[in-house]
């Protein structure tokens, strides 16, 4: 059998880590590096070219214009609202205000995480090229350099690519460390490790726990060992905790200030605040399991296509490790169950923590980390069986890693090609351009989403690529729900205006152009006229504008179907939300018991466990109806 990761060791490897196993394969001659050299550039390259083309490809989604938002304020006020606003930790916020001001376009928004993207590819060859050998890292380069979800979110200007470069630099950083066992070493992981931290809120602080959980369990024989030879000051796991409870204490006051803004929070599923959500979900093992199938697409989105393929590639790496576990060294240990212990670890706090809100797959992208470094592995073990089953020595080892490298290449570029002629976000951009060419003074653009209640869009999100600024732009929601926002009625009475309805749904999967335009309406309501978007469908009246409160009303009626079939089909509960508008308008007009009638239909669509925030939401409309009718009879 092939022995995947004991063989010869050179001298100078010998003697800069006497405690570790060699790297996978025999010494590479000078030749020989020259081209592993030069094939690490092309997969840098290549990595590097597939994030940073085509940045402005779409504009910029919901999340991503309220991180950018944040960065017109003062760099003291980015780093207080990273924490307040976004609950955030401010690395990402300081990066993207730094280049904000020198461009405030939508390719310089995204440019740092693309940035990260392309160097977490070269961080994982030194990794693993450092822990086993260098073809296992150019493999495990290779295939993050064209993982697709990976790519897809290097291209959004949201933190999570610096969490999954850091992530990276910290294993490879404390590999170094764990090598050379002096405080230049030591120092080095330390930064790296308090570099992730900073980078994104709760992920890193599990990604960095399973770290010592992992050398609890594979360091204690690399412990005695220490003190046997040298001392417990020496001792590398020794060194490890203390770095741990440094960079614990550093952090305290960052989750502290995290979990005060996270309590302030009206509708908090963390701190279950009193507009929690009472939703039964079945317990917590109903909410692992769904949170387990979101790792799985998450996992299949970032191995495409063959994704099956890869994964069983995978879970053969795995077995090869399991098999291998006890002549792996410590520190190989250590790294490949802390990869392990990492993704289980944030499936497991997530769900304990978060409860009833679903998880994103993007939500699991750093343990790529992992799937990659797993398949590296496999590839590289079937390469010595092709090696030994040959007996071309070198030679056929060669030509199976060449071979495989061609076909992860290939698989890797049809991947790509599909994710270029897929999307997941709205054409927010689009839709803003052509309203360009039709918004006079004074119109409404109104966004409505028709999801169950809670499922909302507060907002325009293409109100930055309007050249019309004398327009109002605002979601049905807030206008139904935010005090302020009853005043747009008040202002509009008897004014010119036309009312745009912009109906958002909620896809989060990407899909060629053609499957999300059958999203929607396919035909205009009798009256009206559709444009279609990605995911968005905008829709007005065909004749000429009288004022916006006679516009928005009708849009009301279209969307409840009270002339028509309505627009409102498969989301009853999301009524409550145009119910509630009409009552604001009503009132305004004075119709005060048909306001009264209309606030106990919307009452009658929310689910029983959104009641607490909607009575909320609306006590303030509740009151006034209160002292022109009385209670029973609303």
């Amino acid at each position: 059998m092939v022995d995947l990761v004991h063989q010869s060791a050179s001298p100078d490897q010998s003697r800069r880590c006497p405690n570790c196993a060699p790297f996978l394969g025999t010494p590479l001659r000078t030749q020989t590096r020259r081209w592993y050299l030069l094939v690490l550039v092309v997969i840098v390259a290549a990595g590097g070219a597939m994030r940073l083309y085509g940045l402005d490809r779409t504009g910029l989604w919901l999340d991503e214009m309220r991180q950018t938002n944040v960065y017109k304020e003062s760099l003291p006020q980015v780093i207080v609202k990273s924490l307040s606003v976004q609950r955030q930790t401010p690395l990402d916020y300081v990066i993207g205000w730094a280049v904000f001001k020198i461009s405030d376009s939508d390719t310089a928004a995204r440019l740092p995480s693309a940035l990260f993207g392309a160097g977490t590819v070269l961080v994982l060859y030194l990794l693993l090229a450092r822990l086993f050998s260098v073809p296992v890292g150019l493999l495990g380069a290779l295939l993050l350099a064209f993982s697709p979800l990976h790519i897809e979110l290097s291209q959004e200007a949201r933190p999570y690519t610096i969490f999954v470069f850091s992530y990276a630099l910290t294993l490879y950083a404390l590999v170094v460390a764990w090598q050379r066992n002096d405080w230049k070493g030591w120092l080095g992981f330390a930064l790296a490790a308090e570099l992730m931290l900073l980078s994104r809120a709760f992920g890193p602080v599990v990604a960095y726990a399973s770290i010592p959980v992992a050398a609890s369990v594979t360091g204690l024989g690399t412990l005695a060992r220490d003190i046997r030879t040298q001392s417990l000051a020496r001792a590398r796991l020794v060194r490890l905790v203390g770095c741990s409870v440094v960079l614990a204490v550093l952090y305290l006051p960052i989750a502290a200030t995290l979990a005060r803004y996270e309590r302030e929070r009206p509708y908090s599923r963390v701190w279950a605040s009193p507009l929690e959500s009472r939703v039964e979900t079945g317990g917590f093992g109903s909410l692992l399991g769904r949170n387990l199938g979101v790792w799985r697409d998450s996992i299949k989105d970032a191995l495409a296509p063959a994704a099956t393929l890869k994964i069983i590639l995978a879970l053969g790496g795995a077995a090869l490790v399991a098999r291998n576990w006890l002549r792996l060294s410590g520190i190989q240990r250590l790294v490949l169950l802390s990869l392990l212990v990492a993704g289980l670890l944030y499936l497991l706090a997530y769900t304990a923590m978060v409860g009833p809100t679903k998880p994103k797959p993007r939500y699991f992208l750093f343990p790529v980390v992992m799937y990659c470094s797993l398949m590296a592995l496999a590839v590289a073990w079937i390469a010595d069986v092709v090696e030994v089953g040959l007996r071309r020595g070198l030679l056929g080892r060669r030509i199976a890693l060449v071979v495989a490298a061609v076909l992860l290449f290939g698989s890797g570029i049809k991947g790509y090609a599909d994710y270029r002629q897929s999307y997941r976000r709205p054409d927010w951009k689009g839709c803003a351009q052509f309203l360009n060419e039709n918004l006079k003074d004074g119109d409404l653009v109104m966004v409505f989403t028709d999801r169950r209640f809670g499922g909302y869009q507060r907002e325009f999100v293409g109100q930055p690529y309007l050249t019309n600024q004398q327009v109002t732009c605002d979601s049905l929601w807030r206008m139904a729900f935010a005090r302020p926002y009853g005043d747009i009625f008040a202002r509009s009475a008897n004014k010119p205006g036309r009312a745009y309805l912009v109906l958002h749904f909620r896809i989060d999967r990407l899909l060629r152009q053609d499957e999300l335009m059958r999203a929607g309406l396919q035909t205009a309501p009798p009256g009206m006229q559709l444009r279609k978007f990605r995911r968005l469908d905008l829709l007005w009246f065909n004749e000429p504008p009288t004022s916006l409160t006679s516009d928005v009303a009708r849009l009301t009626d279209a969307l409840l179907g009270v002339d028509e079939p309505p627009l409102i089909k498969d989301a009853p509960s999301s009524r409550a939300m145009v119910h509630a508008l009409r009552v604001r308008m009503l009132m305004q007009l004075g119709n005060i018991r048909w306001a009264a009638r209309e606030y106990a239909a919307a009452r009658a669509a929310v689910p029983e466990d959104r009641l607490g925030y909607f009575d909320a939401k609306t006590g303030f409309v509740a009151r006034l109806l209160q002292t022109y009718i009385k209670p029973h009879r609303m």
